[in-house]
């Protein structure tokens, strides 16, 4: 009886450690999910692209924001324009929010206040 016991709780330990092992590892889909966030397309223009395609030309996308091509201004039959993928529609390295950045234009004002600041002043 005395050796079941011992069995059980060891099993019970051994399936509870897996368990808590297992849940402590980040999935590669999460982490995946996140690098594609910001994938982005951007027109490669055919030699014979319409105007709706050459106005575009150079602007990237999210990649699930754009429309298939051929756009619906097209009216070319030989359509060749495709699409470029990108990993990282950001072009930039400095990636803070700009509410961040703006934040600093405000720290380095000086102080205006006046002398005979109002609130000192004893009652009215």
């Amino acid at each position: 009886m005395g050796n079941t016991l011992v069995f059980i709780i060891l099993f019970v330990l051994l399936v509870l450690s897996f368990w808590l092992y297992s849940r402590s590892k980040p999935s590669p889909a999460t982490a995946q999910k996140n690098i594609e966030l910001f994938h982005a397309v951007s027109i490669k223009a055919c030699p014979n692209a319409c105007a709706s395609v050459k106005k575009l030309k150079g602007k990237s996308f999210l990649a699930n924001e754009v429309s298939q091509l051929p756009l619906s201004e097209c009216n070319h039959k030989a359509y060749t324009c495709s699409y470029i993928h990108h990993k990282d529609r950001r072009d930039i390295e400095d990636r803070r929010y700009p509410s961040s950045v703006m934040s600093g234009i405000y720290i380095d004002k000086e102080q205006r206040l006046a002398d005979d600041d109002r609130r000192k002043k004893g009652s009215v």
